[in-house]
């Protein structure tokens, strides 16, 4: 099989050692990772599929110690997605306690600088379309439905920008899946960076 799905993944990889380290060197990082509420899995575009070039950019272009030096991911360990055809939540927490289904720590380097010290907005787009990925990957991968699978494409993402993210810096952002429809196989979602440090 030329292309891995997000299971296979999962059972075949396990995060990078001294990315888990490195998170751990910080207090408000450290205590993120021994929350029992969630777990540590593979972030899916961080793996590159030698045989399809699947994943190269996230894999290998902006897998650097002037880029994205270091991501993880955490799954909420109480997985619930939202049924099919489900309403959208009302109300998603904005309390940075609150649980979501994925959270994400990651470290920024300068060499994403479009403004001097601060994230290239653009990229900060592409980052959270690729959280997005991975967390639909996560909920189908949750609900064992037959249908549509690994492969997804972007339709709309709205994003509003409103501070600076700053470099170098680490980052916790926050998703969560609000809703999905069956027939088009369309996902909603929400996402917050929450968190940063040095």
């Amino acid at each position: 099989m030329l292309r891995f799905s997000f299971s296979q993944l999962v059972k075949m990889h396990k995060p990078p050692q001294n990315t888990i380290d490195y998170f751990r060197s910080t207090p408000w990082t450290r205590e993120i990772l021994e929350n029992n509420g969630y777990q540590i899995i593979p972030f899916f575009s961080r793996h590159l599929n030698e045989h399809t070039g699947e994943n190269r950019f996230f894999a290998q272009t902006v897998n650097s110690k002037t880029t994205i030096p270091h991501l993880l991911a955490l799954q909420l360990k109480d997985l619930k997605p939202p049924g099919l055809d489900s309403r959208p939540c009302r109300f998603v927490s904005q309390n940075p306690a609150a649980p979501h289904s994925l959270i994400c720590l990651v470290s920024l380097g300068r060499g994403l600088d479009s403004h001097p010290s601060i994230v290239h907005g653009g990229f900060q787009g592409v980052l959270f379309d690729e959280i997005m990925r991975n967390l639909i990957l996560l909920n189908h991968n949750s609900t064992c439905e037959s249908g549509r699978g690994d492969i997804h494409f972007t339709v709309n993402m709205n994003v509003s920008y409103a501070s600076p993210v700053t470099t170098p810096g680490v980052f916790l952002l926050r998703s969560q899946l609000t809703k999905r429809e069956g027939g088009s196989g369309l996902h909603k979602l929400k996402f917050w960076i929450v968190k940063t440090g040095f």
